[in-house]
């Protein structure tokens, strides 16, 4: 018994004096971050810097310090409180808008804190996103004005609508976040603050971390011209004007477009720039470059013959058999005015010859018809591309080429493939009716001043289609001829080749000693292509001119017709007039294209 006792007395002694393992006094910060995944105001990770017991970290522009996930490790057995709270890595959330004590305590219960600040890199973005002028926030426009802002672009050039007060325009605009905006070091609110935009304004943008960048604008509005305004209204007064519109452009830009007088006397509606007037001949350089179109896509050739059995037209038109004169018609012969010679001349030597068109006895017919009568009574006699006649019927057959190529309408082939690509829309440049109850919106009323047979709505012209059909705006024609002329500044709907041949002149078509001839459509000067080149319009109530000369255009309407021996001549020297013999320089620098074809 007493041999037990004692052995269980040497082993509690032996347990009792063996000694406890210290604790672990370890309390180190190892590393701190931040990450991208498990923060999303991060657009990144970023790793703290720890330098002795103080822990910083600079993030990304624009991060949000208030709820952020700090990532980190420490040694072992460690834990870490931040004011008293146990903080779990990659999962507690703390504000880290001011310095933080991370106090790491080990695991003898001994503590070292360290500071953790975070801070945010300023942006140094500073760009425009959008400017634009609203209606909402400037009186005097007529509709919004956006402004296509691009990144490598800080110049712009912004055509504003006529009768705007262009002096106090307030632009609407963003930028980038934080940036803000000045304009000689005076503070810009958007859709607020007004400027002068008659001259350049700088507007500077100052990014966060104080860099900046610079854009300029500066707006551009028609104003009137006295040498426009001048001559212009001479010209009214000479000729007892009811209504007149015009549309200059320079360069292939639109620089003035303005309306003058009544549109409709009686009811006191004045001419505007979206008038509709009749074009009448006007009508043939728009058929030209229809059937140049057509060429340049392949459908047609210009060489082709038009009637008999190899013909476009074959044998619709007319009694057979057809002369031998009649089957050498091609459509170059037509579009140049060299087909039917004398025979099928427009000349109004009313009651013994009239125009097919004109003839009374033609009033009910059709196109078709007068061509097929035309056929039969005016048999061709001279040689194909023998001799210049200016024919309308001629050109009028060329209407019903454009529809047997193609398969549709002649008016509906231009609007589909000329005039709706280049923005013209189909309700303002369309056929136009033939009495004054067809008149559509927006068309002028005609005026005659002289009494007897030929009036304003005697004659069908939806029949006159492609010769004298047309009424649109005097804008619309300037529109169409800066996408056809040839020049660079717009893209052409029409090849290099076409262009040249439209304005380059017949031989048979320049008068001995004379300055100018008959191209494809177009009346052309023949010291150089394209130096000048034009187009008159004529019938009851309708006077209408389209010119080009040199880097400007011209079309002017206007709703009567003088028999004066002068008034075309004059409404020609009335363009030199209103360019100031071609010197004038105090157009508007923008291009109200701009403003009419968005």
């Amino acid at each position: 018994m007493k041999n037990y006792q004692y052995a269980f007395f040497l082993l509690f002694f032996a347990f009792g004096c063996q000694q406890e393992e210290p604790k672990s006094d370890q309390k180190a910060l190892l590393t701190l971050s931040f990450l991208q995944s498990g923060n999303p105001a991060l657009s990144m990770t970023v790793d703290g810097l720890i330098t002795t017991n103080q822990v910083t970290a600079t993030l990304p522009p624009f991060t949000i310090l208030t709820a952020l996930k700090a990532s980190f490790t420490v040694s072992p057995l460690a834990t870490v409180t931040v004011n008293g709270v146990r903080q779990e890595s990659g999962i507690t959330t703390n504000d880290f808008s001011r310095p933080l004590t991370y106090r790491i305590t080990a695991e003898n219960g001994s503590s070292i804190d360290y500071t953790v600040t975070v801070t945010v890199n300023k942006s140094a973005e500073k760009d425009l996103l959008s400017f634009a002028f609203l209606k909402a926030n400037n009186s005097t426009l007529p509709e919004d004005i956006p402004v296509s802002i691009t990144p490598t672009k800080a110049s712009y050039l912004i055509t504003i609508p006529t009768g705007t007060n262009i002096s106090a325009l307030k632009p609407t605009f963003t930028t980038s976040k934080n940036a803000t905006v000045t304009v000689n070091n005076v503070a810009q609110t958007s859709g607020v603050t007004p400027n002068n935009f008659n001259q350049t304004v700088s507007y500077r943008l100052t990014a966060e971390d104080g860099s900046t960048k610079d854009y300029s604008f500066e707006g551009s509005t028609q104003v009137d011209i006295a040498t426009i305004e001048n001559a212009v209204k001479a010209f009214i007064a000479k000729y007892n004007v009811p209504g007149m519109s015009i549309a200059i452009t320079k360069d292939e830009r639109l620089v003035y477009a303005k309306g003058y007088g009544m549109a409709d006397k009686e009811k006191g509606i004045p001419v505007t720039t979206s008038s509709l007037f009749r074009l009448a001949s006007v009508s043939k350089p728009i058929t030209a470059i229809a059937a140049l179109k057509l060429i340049d896509d392949g459908k047609l050739s210009l060489d082709q013959k038009v009637f008999g059995a190899t013909g476009i037209l074959g044998t619709t038109y007319g009694k057979q058999p057809y002369s031998q004169q009649l089957e050498q018609i091609t459509v170059r012969h037509l579009l140049s005015h060299t087909a039917g010679g004398d025979a099928w001349n427009h000349l109004w030597n009313y009651p013994t010859r009239i125009d097919p068109f004109y003839q009374p006895e033609w009033i009910g017919y059709t196109n078709a018809q007068v061509i097929s009568a035309t056929i039969d009574t005016r048999p061709v006699t001279q040689t194909s591309g023998s001799k210049y006649v200016y024919s309308n019927v001629g050109i009028n057959i060329v209407g019903r080429v454009i529809e047997k190529v193609t398969g549709v309408k002649y008016d509906k082939y231009v609007q589909d493939n000329i005039l709706k690509p280049i923005g013209i829309d189909p309700a303002t440049m369309k056929m136009g009716g033939t009495t004054l109850a067809e008149r559509v919106t927006d068309e002028v009323i005609y005026y005659n001043p002289y009494p007897g047979y030929d009036q304003p709505y005697d004659f069908s012209l939806p029949r006159m289609d492609a010769h004298s059909g047309w009424i649109t705006n005097a804008v619309n024609l300037v529109r169409l001829l800066s996408v056809a002329d040839g020049m660079s500044a717009k893209k052409d709907i029409l090849s290099s080749e076409a262009w040249k041949n439209m304005v380059t002149p017949t031989p048979v078509s320049i008068p001995t000693g004379g300055y100018a001839g008959y191209g494809l459509g177009w009346n052309a000067s023949n010291n150089g292509v394209g130096v000048a080149y034009w187009h008159a319009g004529g019938m009851a109530g309708t006077a209408t001119y389209w010119l080009k000369i040199g880097a400007y255009t011209f079309a002017i309407l206007i709703n009567t017709r003088s028999d004066s021996a002068e008034y075309y001549s004059d409404i020609d020297k009335l363009c030199y007039q209103m360019t100031a013999d071609l010197t004038l320089t105090n157009y508007m620098k923008g291009d109200q294209f701009d403003v009419f074809f968005k």
